[in-house]
C-alpha cells in the first residue's frame, strides 16, 4: 500500500498531523553571536501573481522586552541566500503567544515550486524562545514543507537538518486581494504529543475510547484495511487494545486486538488490522477511536497521543483529513474537541481506482442507479443521438452507433452485453 499525501493525490493512506517531538530555539539579540532561526518552505501553486506576506509561529518565553523581524531569502543551497525583503511589521511579545511577522510587499514576489526561506531575528531586547515541532514521518508531510535549521553567528554559518519538517508555523501569501494560508496548525502551550488521561478503559462501567472524527472527502470513498496510531500502556492492562469505527455514533467495525505485550510503556506505533476491509463512504463523518477490550482502571490502561493547536478557522483547515477533531466516548455520550488532534493517526488503505466518482448521464437511466451523487432518476430510452454523443456505458467505452431500446422486462434485469450493443 502506497502512502502518499491526501492534499496532493489519490488517497492511499490518510493522515492527522505527524509531530513527533516538541523542540525550543531561544534567538537571542547578541550582535555576530546572535542565534537566528531559519524555516524553508517550498512555494505551492495557489494564485498567479502571490507574494510573502506573514509567519505565525509560537513564542513560549521571552526575556528583556524582545522585539522580532521576519526576512525573506532565496535559497543557496540548503541555507538562507540573498535577502529578497524585511518585513516592516515586527512582534514585540510580552509573554508566551501568538506572534505573526508581516509587512511584506509585492518586491517578494513568489515562483511556484521554488524554496525560500524566512529568517526570525531577535532584533532588540534580549532573547525570544521559539516553540515548535519536528516531525520523522517525512512522507506525510505536503511538498510545502516547512523545514528548520538556525545559526549561532547571526546567519554567517548554519546547523541542523534542513528537511527535517517542522510543525507549528503557518505562512501567508497575498496578491494583494485575496490571502492563502499554508504550513501546519501552530500548537500552544500545552506542546504537542499531550498524553490524554481520561480514555481507553471502563471508568464505572462505561467503556471509554478515544480518537479521530472526521469527514470524508465528498468525492472519494475509501476502502480502510488497517489503522496505524501512537500508543502506549500503563501499569498491566489485561485486555487488549482494539480500533473501532463508527459511522457517526453507530459502531460499523472493530478492528483485530493486539495483546498487552505488544504494547510498550514508552509509546511505539502499531499497526490494527481488520479482518474485512470496510468502505468509508464520501462525505459521510467517522470516528476512528481506540479503546481497550478489558475493563481495567486507570492505573491500568493504554494512552493515545494528542497534539493542542491554535484554534480557528484558518488553523483548522490546514489540518489533514479536514475537517477533522479530537473524540472520546466518556460518561456515556461522545465530546468532541476542535482544540487538539490526535497525533499520528494513519488510515492506510486504498480507492478501489474511485477519485472522482462515476456518474451516470442524466438522460438514458435506469432508477436503480444514480442520477447525479446518489440521487434517483427516472429511466427514459435513449435517442440515437444520445448515443451518438458518446455516451459512455462500461470503462473506455463509448457506443457511437444506434442503440436498440430496451424493453420493460429488459430494463428490470439491467445487465448489458456490451459487445454487440443488444440486451439479455
Amino acid at each position: 500500500m502506497a502512502i502518499v499525501n491526501v492534499q496532493k493525490s489519490f488517497p492511499q493512506a490518510l493522515h492527522t498531523m505527524m509531530c513527533d517531538s516538541r523542540e525550543t530555539l531561544a534567538i537571542t539579540n547578541s550582535g555576530a553571536s546572535s542565534v537566528v532561526a531559519a524555516f524553508s518552505f517550498r512555494c505551492p501553486k495557489i494564485m498567479a501573481s502571490g507574494y510573502f506576506k506573514s509567519i505565525e509561529l509560537w513564542v513560549g518565553a521571552v526575556s528583556g522586552s524582545p522585539t522580532l523581524t521576519g526576512y525573506l531569502y532565496t535559497d543557496n543551497g540548503a541555507v538562507p541566500g540573498s535577502l529578497i525583503e524585511a518585513g516592516s511589521i515586527t512582534a514585540s511579545p510580552t509573554g508566551a503567544g501568538f506572534v505573526t511577522l508581516s509587512g511584506f510587499t509585492s518586491a517578494s514576489a513568489l515562483t511556484d515550486g521554488t524554496v525560500y526561506w524566512v529568517v526570525v531575528k531577535c532584533t532588540a531586547g534580549t532573547n525570544a524562545t521559539l516553540y515548535y515541532g519536528l516531525v520523522g514521518a517525512s512522507s506525510f508531510i505536503p511538498q510545502t514543507y516547512i523545514g528548520k535549521i538556525h545559526s549561532t553567528d547571526n546567519g554567517s554559518t548554519w546547523t541542523g537538518t534542513y528537511r527535517l519538517p517542522a510543525f507549528g508555523f503557518v505562512i501567508a501569501v497575498t496578491d494583494g486581494t485575496d490571502t492563502a494560508y499554508f504550513g501546519s496548525p501552530i500548537f500552544d502551550s500545552k506542546g504537542a504529543k499531550t498524553q490524554t488521561t481520561e480514555l481507553l478503559y471502563t471508568n464505572g462501567g462505561v467503556v471509554q475510547e478515544g480518537g479521530t472524527k472526521f469527514t470524508m472527502l465528498a468525492n472519494v470513498s475509501f476502502v480502510l484495511k488497517a489503522v496505524s496510531m501512537f500508543v502506549r500502556k500503563q501499569g498491566s492492562p489485561s485486555g487488549d487494545l482494539r480500533v473501532r469505527i463508527y459511522d457517526d455514533t453507530a459502531l460499523v467495525a472493530t478492528s483485530m486486538g493486539l495483546p498487552p505485550a505488544l504494547i510498550s510503556t514508552s509509546g511505539v506505533r502499531q499497526l490494527f488490522h481488520f479482518s474485512t476491509p470496510y468502505t468509508l463512504i464520501k462525505g459521510r463523518t467517522y470516528r476512528i477511536v481506540a479503546g481497550n477490550s478489558a475493563a481495567d482502571s486507570s492505573s491500568n490502561c493504554y494512552y493515545i497521543y494528542t497534539i493542542y493547536h491554535k484554534d480557528d478557522d484558518i488553523h483548522r483547515s490546514l489540518i489533514p483529513m479536514n475537517p477533522t477533531c479530537y473524540t472520546i466516548y466518556s460518561g456515556g455520550s461522545w465530546i468532541d474537541s476542535t482544540i487538539h488532534i490526535q497525533d499520528g493517526l494513519i488510515l492506510l488503505g486504498d480507492t478501489d481506482g474511485e477519485y472522482v466518482s462515476p456518474d451516470f448521464p442524466a438522460v438514458g437511466n435506469v432508477t436503480e442507479d444514480d442520477t447525479v451523487d446518489g440521487a434517483q432518476g427516472t429511466y427514459h430510452e435513449p435517442t440515437v443521438a444520445e448515443v451518438e454523443a458518446g455516451v459512455t456505458f462500461g470503462a473506455d467505452e463509448e457506443l457511437t452507433g444506434t442503440l436498440e431500446n430496451p424493453t420493460d422486462a429488459e430494463i428490470a434485469q439491467a445487465v448489458w452485453e456490451y459487445g454487440n450493443r443488444t440486451l439479455t
